[in-house]
């Protein structure tokens, strides 16, 4: 299987996600956040990297922080000479798929939709991983924020027709409530969804009207940090049953997507060395990673195993 290589270019964001581990640990470090000049230089360190230590034939994540949302020309013309060269790697068979996030949570589009058009124009989007993040509680910090959520999000969708969206939303305790209750999405994006004439709120609803996927993932605490957010595993599984309910077979994709036993070499950027820095997660006995033992708020049984068995058991 092929391997994916994660590039954490920065942790800038100024979104400040309130159940953010590099908002709540990272970011009060220094040397995690990035002024203008060491942007630059940890893209061109990401460049020199992919030239010289990438195995061809792979894949590679490129993340933040927030890459798309550059207020500097410097660094935007920097990201777009990265992006280039990552593109010509595609054409070329040298990378084989590109991963990419962003929050969506910025007003100017324009350098996300230059990026978005030349993989339209070199046919490039069935190659392209394309995902952003949507949560109930603590992402958003006004209805404004909000709103322009899921104004960008639907803008995409309706501009690239072959575009592949994932959205990623963290199963907390209010997620898997509104979830059951086929109350999916905060209030105001119910409101959102009435005024344009949906009645109905179902995750397959929202899925239908986005023209997106929902990847729903565990609340991984780290560091031992408090997570009054984190539910136990019945609500878990109830959670996972109901989707599973409305969109049939979900349960067996998500716990093969989950449980995929994939290597993700991740590389974060440190300015005080100017190089990338091996720091992936060490994985359990059982091959996942030790992080989703981390995932229930009463067991430290690893999430994609405990799944499997609920699929097993459903069956």
């Amino acid at each position: 299987m092929k391997k994916i290589y994660e590039f954490l270019l920065w942790n800038n964001c100024g979104n400040n996600c309130t159940f953010c581990h590099q908002r709540e640990h990272e970011r009060k470090i220094d040397d995690k956040i990035l002024n203008s000049k060491e942007q630059i230089d940890s893209l061109l360190k990401c460049q020199e990297f992919l030239n010289t230590q990438f195995k061809k034939g792979n894949h590679i994540l490129l993340v933040g922080g927030e890459i798309f949302d550059i207020k500097n020309e410097d660094v935007k013309n920097q990201l777009k000479i990265l992006l280039n060269y990552v593109i010509s790697k595609m054409l070329c068979a040298d990378i084989d798929l590109l991963y990419l996030n962003t929050n969506l949570l910025y007003e100017d589009t324009t350098l996300l939709y230059w990026f978005l058009d030349i993989i339209e124009n070199n046919k490039l989007f069935d190659r392209l991983k394309f995902t952003t993040s949507y949560d109930i509680k603590g992402r958003f910090t006004s209805k404004e924020r909000e709103l322009l959520f899921y104004h960008n999000l639907k803008a995409l969708t309706d501009k690239y027709l072959d575009i592949h969206i994932v959205v990623n939303t963290v199963l907390t305790n209010e997620a898997c409530e509104r979830i059951q209750n086929d109350q999916f999405g905060a209030d105001y994006l119910l409101e959102y969804l009435k005024n344009q004439g949906k009645e109905k709120f179902t995750i397959k609803d929202w899925i239908n009207y986005f023209k997106v996927d929902i990847n729903t993932i565990p609340y991984i605490r780290l560091d031992n940090n408090i997570a009054p957010e984190m539910p136990i595993r019945l609500t878990v599984f109830n959670t996972l049953l109901h989707i599973n309910e409305i969109i049939p077979n979900y349960l067996s994709f998500y716990v093969n997507n989950i449980g995929l036993k994939q290597e993700k070499l991740l590389y974060e950027y440190r300015k005080n060395t100017n190089d990338f820095v091996y720091c992936s997660s060490k994985l359990g006995k059982c091959g996942h990673s030790i992080n989703f033992k981390r995932c229930f708020a009463d067991s430290d049984k690893c999430f994609p195993c405990e799944v499997k068995k609920l699929l097993n058991f459903n069956r």
